[in-house]
Order: C-alpha cells, then structure tokens, then sequence
C-alpha cells in the first residue's frame, strides 16, 4: 500500500472524506423497518431534512435495493427544505433510485410545480407514454428521454443532470440523446414532492 504524506488528506474538522459533501443537498437511503413512518433522522447531508408522509406512505422490506427497507410511495412523499433545492444557475445533480410497480396512472418523480413561473420543474411520466420520462424545466421548456427509458419490475438509477449549462438525463448511468440548453435560474427555494405532483390528482404506487 502507498503511504500518503499528511498533507496530501484534507481534513475537514474532525472528518476527513469528499470535499464537497457540504454542497449536498439532501441524502436518503430509507434502510429502516417493515412499516415504520420515521419522518426524521433519515437524511445523512448536513440539512438534516425531514419529511412529511401522506396516507399509505411507508418504508417497506416488500422491494429494496440496499438494505432492510426501501421508501414505498402510495401518494407523495413531501421534502420540505428552505434553501436546498434553489440550484441558481450552476451545475447540479438530482438522482434516486426506482422501481415502478405499475405505469397506468401519471405521476411526478420529482415536483416543485406548485405555482406558475420561470423556476417550477418537474420530472414526470404520463400514462399515455408508458416509460417514457419527460422533464420540465424553466416553467414549461421540455424534453424527454427515449421511448421506452424505464420499465416496471426492475430497479432504475435516474439523474437529472446540469454541467456547464447543459442539462441532461441519465438512466442507469447512460446518457440520454436529447439534451437541452439552460444557464438560467433552475429551482427554487420551496418544498419538493416525491411520486406527485404537488397539486394531487395524479400518482402511482412505486419505491
């Protein structure tokens, strides 16, 4: 093994480790009990985030990727934050993974569409494009991901992507072919929704 000088670690306090942790935003792994409705204590950035559960949202051991429990999702999940998801006009990283149990319902993977205006986005699937992704961005600009991207029965890694003024998707760590321009403001300083939208009226059981 090749042993470091002292001075080649950054040592950040008492943590020695990514020198851009304290960027990070929010940090879920949901690993927890069948059946538990913990709304706090499960984000691991420095936000310490907590969540608001609706009526049948639970961690669940019926489908995981890493550990005991994943987060099933019946309605929305709602992730309130004061500042974290106004990304401004750098580059950012929006990225979970899912497993869908059924596309015969719309929904939102991700949602801060709740009022009009340059900064709403949302990512969402409509039941009349079947594992076909589309993202809003900057109010209602638009572009999609290949048809079909995802699928249900299966674990899907997604990634919502800004570099460089770019934005594109990832699925399973391939890009997708359609990408769009977007220096502007992206975000905002508002509550984000998981497996909703934030208005309701749409949904679909997933993890």
């Amino acid at each position: 093994m090749k042993k470091l000088p002292l001075d080649y670690i950054k040592t950040f306090g008492s943590t020695v480790g990514d020198t851009h942790f304290s960027k990070v935003t929010a940090m879920f792994n949901f690993d927890g009990s069948d059946g538990d409705t913990t709304t706090s204590g499960l984000d691991a950035s420095n936000k310490n985030l907590t969540l608001t559960y609706n009526t049948g949202d639970q961690l669940s051991n019926t489908q995981k990727k890493f550990g005991a429990t994943s987060l099933y999702v019946a309605d929305n999940v709602i992730l309130s934050s004061s500042d974290g998801f106004n990304m401004g006009t750098g580059d950012f990283t929006l990225e979970a993974w899912f497993y869908f149990t059924s596309f015969a319902n719309s929904f939102a993977m991700f949602d801060q569409w709740d009022s009009s205006g340059s900064t709403r986005n949302q990512l969402w699937h409509s039941t009349a494009n079947d594992g076909k992704l589309t993202w809003y961005y900057a109010g209602t600009s638009v572009f999609h991901s290949a048809n079909p991207a995802v699928s249900t029965g299966a674990w899907t890694h997604i990634a919502l992507v800004r570099y460089s003024g770019t934005l594109k998707m990832y699925i399973n760590g391939t890009a997708e072919s359609d990408t769009a321009s977007h220096s502007g403001q992206f975000g905002r300083s508002h509550t984000m929704y998981f497996g909703d939208q934030h208005g309701g009226g749409a949904g679909a059981p997933q993890y």
